[in-house]
Formats: structure tokens, sequence, C-alpha cells
């Protein structure tokens, strides 16, 4: 069993699964909600579909970096990113 079927069978079991991550396709296809945090605050936290829409984005493929700059993109520093 690999790590996301690990993961994904957790998950069902109820379990809440909280990732950080620099690897930013690994969220698309493996997590239900997503948190943005940008210099150690919480900037949007919803589904996949919620964040693209916000950014008018309609292709869930390969977004979340479009999603994650659109909404970090008028900080200078390093940011983070988390799921669950």
């Amino acid at each position: 069993m690999g790590i996301q079927q690990a993961i994904r069978d957790r998950a069902r079991a109820g379990a809440a699964i909280i990732i950080s991550s620099h690897l930013l396709s690994l969220f698309e296809n493996l997590c239900t909600h997503i948190m943005v945090l940008n210099l150690g605050e919480c900037r949007r936290f919803g589904t996949m579909e919620d964040l693209l829409a916000e950014v008018g984005h309609t292709d869930s493929t390969s977004a979340l970096e479009e999603v994650y700059f659109s909404i970090t993109q008028s900080s200078d520093q390093t940011s983070e990113t988390a799921a669950v």
C-alpha cells in the first residue's frame, strides 16, 4: 500500500490528516480541503473547487500552484501551504 492510499484509508475511517508540503501537485488529487498559510496566518480554507472558483480557474489540472500564488502574491516572504 502506498502513502497516498494509506492517507485516503485513514481519512475514510474518520481521521483528520494534516499534510504540509511544497509538493502542491500532491494536494490536488489527495486532499478534500486546502488551507493556504501565508506568514503564519490562514489566508484561505476550503475545498479545491472553492479556491479555484475564487481565483477564476475552472480547470483543476495543475491549478493549486496558480491558486497559491494568486492568494499570496502580495507577500515578498516565503509562505507555506497546508492541507487537511
